[in-house]
């Protein structure tokens, strides 16, 4: 329900914003990409605080790039936050078949790698931690972290844990 106290002149820019968002939703995430590239160069010259910030930043983040670099970097981060406009439209207001679309899930580990290995999780010593051990096809066992590995309790996990690693 709208609550009346919203409809108000000094919100109407961000009743426009929500507009905006809104039909934005429908157009397509390729069309999206390049119209917030766009909105993003078009907002770089007019804000100079948020600029000077983001310059700021990548310049200390990056010592050793020089002007050229940090500026096209900052022109770079300009047009991500104006395609996270349409991100963000498109996750308050897209529909569930829009996302599963535009999302592409990208294994790290090959699949058929992925059958072959093994995934163990152990108790430490002391009981209170619980570590993931990878086995490979030649029985070696490869651990995340260094720590000591007990065989008090060795449990099979379940198949999606080896996506988890």
């Amino acid at each position: 329900m709208l609550n009346v106290e919203f409809i108000h002149p000094k919100f109407l820019l961000t009743w426009i914003l929500i507009l905006f968002m809104r039909i934005g939703v429908f157009i397509p995430f390729k069309a999206q990409v390049v119209a917030g590239k766009a909105i993003g160069r078009m907002m770089h010259p007019f804000m100079h605080k948020l600029r000077s910030t983001a310059y700021s930043n990548i310049s200390h983040c990056f010592p050793e790039k020089k002007q050229p670099q940090v500026e096209r970097l900052v022109k770079r981060h300009f047009e991500a936050i104006g395609v996270s406009f349409f991100e963000t439209a498109n996750a308050y207001y897209g529909s569930d078949n829009k996302i599963k679309n535009t999302i592409t899930p990208i294994p790290l580990i090959p699949q058929k790698a992925l059958d072959k290995i093994l995934t163990f999780s152990f108790l430490s010593d002391s009981g209170k931690y619980l570590q993931t051990a990878l086995i490979n096809p030649s029985g070696t066992i490869v651990t995340m972290n260094n720590s000591a590995i007990s065989s008090k309790a060795i449990i099979p996990t379940s198949p999606i844990d080896k996506y988890l690693v």
